[in-house]
């Protein structure tokens, strides 16, 4: 929809017909509706209030603490509420703001606001001032939007910027402080950034290097860091963390952000006069999991791992031996010879199977630890057939479908069981677990 048409749709789409259609399909109410649109423009506002509805539909969950009853909230497309954070992550950012040196912070600035979740979650949860605080966005709809849904909160008074915001930036008199409050400010100092950088290409390619996505963060840190102490950057999952150490000077520490297991985002720290700290592992859940990696003991290769030597086709292996499978957080690490450092006993299964075994049970392991039943033989996989068990593929030649195919297995989420099928000293092997803390 057209910038031109956001004050006419406000007008012509009042709560009483999103109640009235929250649960209609929208191809139906598209076919029932079409009639009546008198004009292109008519027809775009009708488009436009279909994605509300399908938007709301589908990221209530997502971002269930800013979508209420009224829906008084709006998307600028499905993609940027797709892109936005997860309501649990921009509240773990928002933590990672009250833990950063020199909060409080006078001034906040978010450089690509998109949606507005971190922008509003962060100024809320860190009794930001809204007067000193800006979000920009380059797209006219998205800024037009966000200012609009500002305008439904106490953070009415917030800044909202149409504009590039590297260029933005640059324009600002040295003394600027981010703020509207127009106090000058000689320093950086009690000054935040935010950036999530765009991770699509043009053509809607997956970006996973920083130095690709826009805005340029990597080629323009030092004008960030003329204006701001402290720069928070979330990047992509996929990212490799070692690039990290060679883009930036000035990395405090590393946070790998997982929800329920799923590997979300890389958020780095970047903040003057601090040297790199730590890697740290967040898993968010019921609970908030953490686990940190010393950055010299991650960045080691002093490491002599330890690897499972024994015979496990023996049976009585199977006696109190214990399976370790670190959560995706530390998978992405690749930080075995700290766990193994951590974790004492543990040994791993393979050289690329990132598996570990003992004897010993570890409560505070960063994963699932499960207790080993029995090994999968010609003779016990009959008695498999048609049991439920969750299926863990680890450096294996198969997939969970084809085993679940082949020994006719069903899945079920909140079963404890698990069938582990890995590579252990190089060879194949399979083995039934349940879970060590039931």
């Amino acid at each position: 929809m057209e910038l031109r048409l956001l004050d006419k749709f406000l007008e012509s789409y009042s709560k009483d017909f999103f109640d009235k259609n929250y649960n209609t399909d929208t191809s139906k109410l598209r076919f029932s509706l079409a009639s009546k649109c008198k004009d292109t423009d008519d027809r775009s506002m009708l488009e436009f209030a279909l994605l509300q509805l399908d938007a709301y539909r589908k990221y209530r969950s997502k971002l269930q603490s800013f979508l209420k009853d009224d829906f008084s909230f709006l998307f600028p497309s499905m993609l940027a509420a797709e892109q936005s954070s997860n309501y649990l992550v921009s509240r773990y950012h928002a933590e990672v703001v009250k833990s950063l040196p020199g909060f409080p912070f006078t001034c906040f600035m978010d450089i690509t606001a998109g949606l507005g979740i971190d922008f509003m979650t962060i100024m809320s949860m860190c009794d930001f001032n809204p007067v000193n605080c800006t979000a920009i966005d380059m797209d006219p709809l998205k800024a037009a939007i966000l200012k609009y849904n500002l305008s439904r909160t106490p953070f009415k008074d917030a800044k909202v910027v149409c504009d590039d915001s590297l260029m933005y930036i640059y324009a600002l008199p040295t003394e600027h402080n981010l703020s509207n409050a127009g106090e000058s400010v000689c320093t950086s100092a009690g000054r935040l950034i935010f950036a999530d950088p765009a991770r699509r290409s043009d053509s809607n390619d997956r970006l996973y290097d920083p130095e690709e996505c826009l805005p340029d963060i990597v080629g323009n840190i030092d004008l960030l860091k003329k204006y701001a102490d402290t720069i928070l950057i979330k990047y992509s999952p996929m990212l490799d963390l070692h690039r990290l150490g060679a883009i930036f000077n000035d990395i405090r520490n590393i946070h790998i952000v997982c929800v329920k297991n799923e590997c979300k985002e890389v958020l780095v720290e970047i903040s003057k006069e601090n040297k790199f700290r730590e890697i740290k592992v967040i898993n968010i859940g019921d609970t908030i999991e953490s686990f940190n990696i010393p950055y010299n003991e991650w960045k080691s290769t002093d490491y002599n791992l330890p690897y499972f030597s024994d015979k496990i086709e023996e049976a009585s292996i199977c006696n109190g031996l214990y399976l370790y499978e670190p959560n995706a957080g530390v998978m992405k690490t690749g930080a075995w010879g700290y766990i193994c450092v951590k974790f004492p006993n543990l040994q791993k299964a393979d050289t690329n199977t990132h598996l570990f075994l003992s004897s010993d049970y570890y409560s505070d392991f960063p994963g699932r630890v499960s207790k080993i039943d029995s090994i999968i033989d010609k003779k016990n996989k009959k008695e498999l057939k048609g049991n439920k068990i969750n299926i863990v593929c680890r450096n294996y030649p198969a997939t969970p479908d084809k085993i679940a195919r082949e020994l006719q297995l069903k899945s079920s989420p909140d079963n404890s069981r698990f069938l582990y099928s890995f590579r252990f000293n190089g060879k194949p092997i399979q083995l039934t677990t349940h879970l060590a803390n039931r």
